[in-house]
């Protein structure tokens, strides 16, 4: 007892019985019960129920029942949606209290609560199932989850099967209990897997085919063994015609079973999916996640070439931000995996593959190097000097990720390529750059095959700033205190008179409430009126850095055209 409030006791044997034989029974199961007393009230309802002192189930059919306010339904849900697991009725009778519960609440989300509970009830023992199996038989709108769940605990395909002729939701229920009733034997499991197929293959309806398509990669969870036979015949059947409803269905199976598809299969429901509706957000989630899923697994390069074909502006010119979960798989590969994708998408020269790359490897707040080798991916020293074009030309802001990729073109010792490389990684990251590329370069050992390369361009970076040292003040380039003043007051002056302007001109202004910062760290705030206490906050520095190139400030058009050029580069 706290604070003069009692906390409800559950009633006893003899107080629920007294009730229930008064009619006042689900007023008292209103009463709130902590998580411990609830489980001792669902046993005890239970065993009163089962020793046929109370009649739950004839409870639902009473006025009182029907007549509950709305307030308490989902308390009263709640009771019985518990209990129902634990009691003993015919089916039909459980079932018919079960539809009341849930006409009680109509379509909400509440009414899910006795249904689940009939699942785990029927679950419980096949004869109920059996029982429940032959009720839908005479009911076309029978119920699909509570089909397929007395299907599946019945366990007989052939059960599931003879529902098969039926036009209605019962057709649906059946062919998806198919895909999990364990198959007697192999010979049962093939049976059952073509009639899958055939399903999938040609029926008008496309929500069958895609319960159908599912189904069968659910039976192979049981059937493993078979896949090299079914999945190739599946893929196969169902690309025959397919829609986006199978394309979807198709990606499903190989999301979730990934290690039962071959090579050739996987390639098979790509280049369908890939020929789809791309405006389908459905389809292009599911191919997204997908391709998440096969990216640096056995299936990698497979995935990467739809990936290109659907990225690239000469396929299907797909932004990778349609591609959802795309984006946050490639920061968690691994950085070889990542390195060989970049220069492949950098060596096409396709602009979207290139940007692509860009927004993947180029943050310029976290900027990650890359420690490899151009030396073995076969490219010629023409090709590797256009791969470093795109990496500077699209990687402007991110001067390290793009030095690493000409560290990685003079470790491929192609002496024909070095010397532009070396000019490049001066002209354009050092002296844009300097310490910051510098430093960089520096922390290459001399164990490293581009260290001479890369000495060489120190070497040259150091003349180039000593000459750029004039040792005088150049009045041109050097603007008095007093100039510099009388700028930065024209500024103000100009901004002041735009501010006073839009205040003017603003139907807003008026209804909001002005302060004035004159200087200090702290502002005031009267938000509760002018009687009730200010509201402080402290203020502090927040900022941000992003170097930019020298030349944006010296030569920002050539700078621009230089940019152009790299990233239009050729082979030559």
């Amino acid at each position: 007892m706290t604070s003069g409030t009692t906390t409800p006791t559950r009633p006893t044997d003899a107080e629920i019985i007294q009730h229930y034989q008064a009619g006042t029974l689900l007023r008292e199961l209103l009463h709130p019960l902590d998580t411990n007393e609830q489980e001792a009230l669902r046993e005890q309802l239970a065993a009163l129920h089962n020793a046929g002192s109370i009649d739950l189930l004839a409870l639902t059919a009473t006025p009182e029942f029907q007549n509950l306010d709305r307030r308490h339904r989902f308390t009263i849900q709640q009771v019985y949606s518990n209990a129902i697991p634990f009691l003993e009725a015919s089916p039909p009778a459980m079932l018919q209290m079960v539809r009341r519960l849930v006409a009680q609440e109509g379509a909400n989300g509440i009414a899910a609560l006795p249904q689940n509970a009939l699942r785990i009830w029927i679950g419980q023992a096949s004869k109920r199932a059996k029982e429940i199996i032959e009720v839908a038989r005479s009911e076309p709108d029978f119920d699909r989850e509570i089909l397929v769940n007395a299907l599946v605990t019945f366990g007989d395909a052939s059960s599931a099967i003879s529902f098969l002729a039926f036009a209605d939701p019962r057709r649906q229920a059946a062919i998806a209990a198919l895909g999990t009733i364990k198959p007697r034997n192999a010979k049962a499991g093939d049976a059952t897997f073509d009639q899958l197929v055939e399903v999938a293959a040609a029926d008008p309806d496309e929500d069958i085919r895609f319960t159908a398509i599912l189904s069968a990669f659910e039976l192979l969870r049981n059937s493993k063994t078979r896949a090299p036979r079914w999945v190739p015949t599946l893929v196969a059947s169902v690309t025959a015609k397919p829609s986006n409803s199978t394309r979807t269905a198709l990606l499903h199976g190989l999301w979730r079973q990934v290690e039962l598809f071959q090579t050739a299969d996987v390639k098979a429901v790509l280049a369908v999916a890939s020929d789809g509706d791309l405006e389908s957000d459905r389809l292009m989630d599911t191919l997204g996640g997908t391709l998440a899923r096969l990216i640096g697994g056995v299936h990698h390069d497979v995935a990467i070439d739809c990936l290109t074909a659907l990225l690239a502006g000469s396929g299907k010119a797909i932004p990778l931000d349609r591609l959802q979960m795309l984006e946050h798989r490639f920061t968690e590969l691994d950085r070889t995996m990542l390195f060989a994708l970049a220069v492949r998408w950098f060596a096409t020269g396709d602009q979207m593959l290139c940007e692509t790359v860009s927004k993947l490897v180029g943050n310029m707040l976290q900027q990650q190097p890359f420690d490899a080798s151009l030396a073995g991916f076969g490219l010629t020293g023409s090709q590797m000097i256009v791969v470093c074009h795109k990496a500077v030309g699209y990687m402007p802001l991110a001067p390290i990720v793009a030095a690493s990729f000409i560290v990685a073109a003079l470790r491929a010792n192609d002496k024909s390529a070095e010397p532009e490389l070396v000019q490049l990684l001066l002209q354009s990251l050092l002296i844009n750059f300097r310490d910051t590329v510098a430093s960089y370069l520096k922390k290459i050992g001399k164990a490293d095959i581009s260290y001479p390369a890369l000495r060489k361009a120190l070497k040259m970076y150091r003349s180039y700033e000593k000459g750029a040292d004039l040792k005088m003040t150049i009045k041109e380039l050097e603007p008095s205190s007093y100039q510099r003043g009388v700028v930065r007051q024209n500024h103000y002056a100009t901004s002041r008179e735009i501010r006073k302007q839009a205040e003017r001109q603003s139907v807003f202004f008026d209804l909001v409430h002005r302060s004035t910062l004159l200087h200090g760290n702290r502002a005031v705030t009267y938000a509760r009126g002018a009687d009730g206490p200010p509201t402080s906050m402290e203020m502090k520095a927040v900022s941000t850095h992003i170097e930019m190139p020298r030349l944006q400030t010296i030569d920002p058009v050539g700078l621009d055209w230089l940019l152009r050029v790299f990233r239009s580069s050729r082979p030559k």
